[in-house]
């Protein structure tokens, strides 16, 4: 993995103690690249990625697989979303 990785870590961190209860900046991660894929190397939108999915089913720049060590540290934030 690359550095990029374990600084995605911390700022996923972050965001989990100190902006998962504020509205507005969830609405607006949601539409920004924050979640990294591409072995660390690639910043998508929450909404394209999947967290169990195998790698000949990724549609690139659709849909990717999520990094296997992100996924206990982002999941929580991203998935808690208003549904729409």
């Amino acid at each position: 993995m690359c550095l990029q990785v374990d600084v995605m870590k911390v700022v996923y961190k972050y965001l989990q103690n100190v902006v998962i209860g504020d509205e507005n900046a969830r609405k607006m991660l949601k539409n920004m690249p924050c979640v990294i894929v591409d072995l660390g190397y690639t910043l998508v939108k929450p909404r394209q990625v999947a967290i169990n999915l195998y790698e000949d089913d990724q549609i690139i720049p659709y849909l990717y697989k999520v990094l296997r060590t992100a996924k206990t540290t982002w999941c929580f934030f991203f998935f808690q979303h208003d549904g729409k």
